[in-house]
């Protein structure tokens, strides 16, 4: 189940990211995280700690649900 999990996350996050245009460098600039950092995280040679994803969803203009594969509502 962490396994799944955290591939989930991994492709969550390069999806977005990619999706946005943004460059791996770029995001972990923007979410003060180290480039090799994310590029494990992407990866999911490494999990995310709390932190990093909030800063990687505050970075990116995403809830947190978006990386486990929930929808966001407008009504929500």
């Amino acid at each position: 189940m962490w396994d799944e999990t955290l591939e989930q996350l991994a492709t969550s996050i390069k999806e977005l990211r990619t999706s946005r245009n943004i460059s791996a460098q770029e995001l972990a600039a923007n979410s003060k995280i180290a480039c090799e950092d994310l590029i494990a995280v992407e990866a999911a040679e490494r999990p995310i700690r709390m932190h990093e994803l909030l800063s990687v969803s505050s970075a990116l203009d995403v809830p947190l649900i978006r990386f486990f594969g929930g929808e966001v509502h407008a009504d929500a």
